[in-house]
């Protein structure tokens, strides 16, 4: 699966690209820093899954979330945050697809999410669940 990264922090991103990279089946293909560059990229190279850093300043993640899941195909959103504002929206999306909400920022906690897509995935058509 090709996995989008969208965040600022150079090590958290290095960490969080190995923690992807050491997985087989899943490859960092891009790496965005804001709203308009990840989306654009989600829509150029079809990417499987977008991981988004919420804590990121000036970045509402539900917005760029919901464009995403807009998309044809809609990609996976992973949504890393310690805490994220309109809880009760964020809960929607995730039940609408496939969109996880990460409490914190461990790369295998997002290398977890991507396994569960993946295997949601391989089983059965992902926003269907």
């Amino acid at each position: 699966m090709t996995v989008l990264l969208m965040e600022h922090d150079s090590d958290t991103s290095s960490g969080m690209r190995s923690a992807i990279h050491a997985n087989r089946h899943f490859r960092v293909i891009a790496h965005g820093t804001d709203h308009a560059t990840v989306l654009a990229l989600a829509r150029t190279l079809l990417t499987d899954v977008v991981v988004i850093d919420a804590r990121l300043d000036g970045v509402d993640p539900l917005a760029l979330c919901q464009e995403l899941r807009a998309l044809t195909p809609p990609p996976a959103v992973v949504i890393v945050a310690a805490q994220l504002a309109g809880a009760e929206p964020a809960h929607h999306l995730a039940a609408r697809g496939s969109v996880h909400l990460l409490r914190g920022s461990e790369p295998r906690d997002v290398v977890h999410a991507l396994r569960a897509i993946g295997t949601r995935r391989s089983l059965c058509y992902p926003d269907a669940l």
